[in-house]
Formats: structure tokens, C-alpha cells, sequence
């Protein structure tokens, strides 16, 4: 993702665009070992402590993400694909909602 962009002017994005990298790896690494255990352990049950693991390591991943995104400089070409992908999400959680509506109401009926 950000082996082709550069960052924003300044050392401090710079900086930033190191820190970030540490524990996204870590977490990827993270999430390559709870896999194999997971895999390992399917037939006995995955211990809650694997589970919770995965769990912050992913949500690790997607901050540190999230955070080299708002570090890194824009370019023209890749507007062309953000907007169309930021209209769709809207309506992926429109309809989310929806289904979520409508399955509730039916099983409080019920």
C-alpha cells in the first residue's frame, strides 16, 4: 500500500510513517500465529486467549492502516477510485441496516 506513495512534506510524517510500521508487522505476525494454532487446535476448541489475540491484532492492523493512510500524499489517480468506493459504502451499511430491521422485527413477531 505504501511501497509506491510517499509522505506528506515533513520530518514528522516521516516519523510517523516508521512508528506505524512496527506494530502493523507485529500485528501481522500476530495474526499468522493465531491462524496456525487455530488450525491446529480446530477439533478440541480454539482457547479464548488465540481469540482475544486475533481479535486485537486485527483491529491493530486496521489502525495502523488507517492511520498510514492519513499520513501518506494523495494523488489525482487515486481520487478516482476513492470516491466511487466511499459512495459505495454508504449504501453497504444502508442495506446492513435494513436487513438488521427487518430480521429483528420478524423474530419479535414471532
Amino acid at each position: 500500500m505504501t511501497g509506491e506513495q510517499e509522505t506528506k512534506e515533513g520530518y514528522g510524517y516521516m516519523l510517523w510513517l516508521i512508528y506505524l510500521h512496527y506494530p502493523l508487522l507485529v500485528s501481522l505476525g500476530v495474526v499468522g500465529a493465531c491462524i496456525k494454532v487455530m488450525l491446529v487446535d480446530m477439533g478440541e476448541g480454539v482457547p479464548p486467549t488465540v481469540q482475544w489475540m486475533l481479535c486485537v491484532a486485527i483491529s491493530t492492523i486496521l489502525f495502523m492502516i488507517s492511520g498510514l493512510t492519513l499520513i501518506m500524499r494523495e494523488e489525482e489517480e487515486d481520487r478516482s477510485y476513492i470516491r466511487p468506493a466511499s459512495k459505495l459504502i454508504p449504501v453497504i451499511v444502508g442495506i446492513r441496516s435494513w436487513a438488521r430491521y427487518k430480521f429483528t422485527e420478524r423474530s419479535a413477531d414471532a
